[in-house]
């Protein structure tokens, strides 16, 4: 297996455009065995000493800082020369794809160059193309962190992860003041050797960072006990990468519509969601109104409201949830139930309609 990372800079993406035109490609590979990417207990304390808890560092720890002597080499190409190597490493069977959210990649290739349609489809299928983001929601799914203790989702950006296995930090080149990666349009049509040293390097360090993220997930999955049979992919990727990719043709495609037929739907839901909130309104299932800068905000559920009507339809015994972590004490304390599946079995009409418009907590 070839492992490459490889990565384009396009014009901005626009209102019914997710998939603008490229203006270069960037790429960097290395050889197997991307397996040699372990995680000693070096490197675990170093995690913990950044402040990572004893719960995940094994998983998130850096990658080591002398890297395996692997054959990397890296590149950057225009537009066109890049399809044409992009095609020849599709048509190599031994080249495993890896990016972050690289469905956008290789989407923005095939709505420029339709030729490479039957090849990247062919690669998913053949499982050869990884998406570091998957991979690390597959991580945290397996270790039951993709939220923290509070009940916030943890962050899954390219800078995020780069920062978490390697202790790099490139949030700045991301969205500094200097940060030129939104107008890589204006340098289409100029020759590479004419381009700032700034629009070379940023690509580049994009595909050193998503190697060495997808290099450290591998110690990371296996930890988490996902890691797949060939000691590179992670149980059920592929399956999942797929569907990214035809989740983001979708988008990218859209579908059409009646718009007779959609203001018809428009005003029936306005019309049903009026009534909710006069019911929710009723049963005082309604927070006081805020205020922000001067502006009043939208209504926000009483979710101790809410949790009442539950108990009282279950009869006082009520399901219930493992809450969140009493700072005071540090044990969960547990919560009444209030999730679509617990509101539509209570078998009460009134939380079975709050359950049917989506309004479960």
């Amino acid at each position: 297996m070839k492992v490459v990372s490889f990565d384009l800079e396009t014009h901005l993406i626009e209102d019914g455009l997710l998939a603008p035109r490229p203006v270069c490609v960037s790429w960097r590979y290395l050889e197997t065995p991307p397996q040699a990417y372990t995680l000693c207990e070096r490197h675990e304390s170093m995690a913990l000493s950044q402040g990572a808890s004893e719960r995940t560092s094994f998983a998130y720890g850096f990658t080591p800082p002398q890297r395996p002597e692997f054959t990397r080499e890296a590149g950057i190409f225009d537009l066109e020369d890049g399809t044409r190597w992009v095609m020849s490493a599709l048509e190599d069977p031994a080249v495993h794809f890896v990016n972050q959210t690289i469905a956008f990649d290789f989407g923005c290739l095939c709505a420029e160059y339709p030729e490479l349609i039957p090849l990247v489809f062919a690669a998913y299928d053949a499982g050869r193309v990884s998406c570091t983001k998957i991979r690390e929601r597959l991580i945290a799914i397996a270790l039951g962190t993709l939220k923290d203790d509070d009940d916030n989702r943890q962050a899954f950006d390219l800078a995020t992860l780069t920062k978490r296995y390697t202790g790099r930090d490139r949030a700045s080149v991301k969205s500094g003041p200097d940060s030129g990666r939104l107008r890589y349009g204006e340098l289409e049509g100029v020759p590479l050797e004419e381009w700032p040293i700034e629009a070379i390097t940023y690509p580049l360090g994009d595909t050193e960072d998503a190697l060495d993220v997808f290099a450290g997930q591998i110690a990371a999955a296996e930890r988490a006990g996902i890691l797949g049979p060939d000691g590179v992919r992670l149980v059920n990727e592929p399956e999942q990468c797929a569907a990214a990719w035809a989740l983001h043709l979708c988008g990218c495609w859209g579908f059409r519509a009646d718009g007779t037929r959609v203001a018809a739907l428009a005003a029936h839901v306005a019309e049903r969601a009026a009534k909710l909130d006069a019911l929710k309104q009723s049963l005082g299932l309604f927070n006081a109104p805020r205020h922000k800068k001067g502006v009043e905000q939208a209504p926000t559920t009483n979710k101790k409201a809410l949790q009442a009507l539950v108990s009282e339809a279950y009869e006082g015994s009520p399901p219930t949830t493992p809450g969140r972590v009493d700072k005071a004490t540090g044990r969960r304390v547990p919560e009444v139930a209030t999730d679509k599946e617990t509101l539509l079995n209570s078998g009460d009409e009134i939380l079975v309609e709050l359950a049917e418009s989506g309004d479960a907590l």
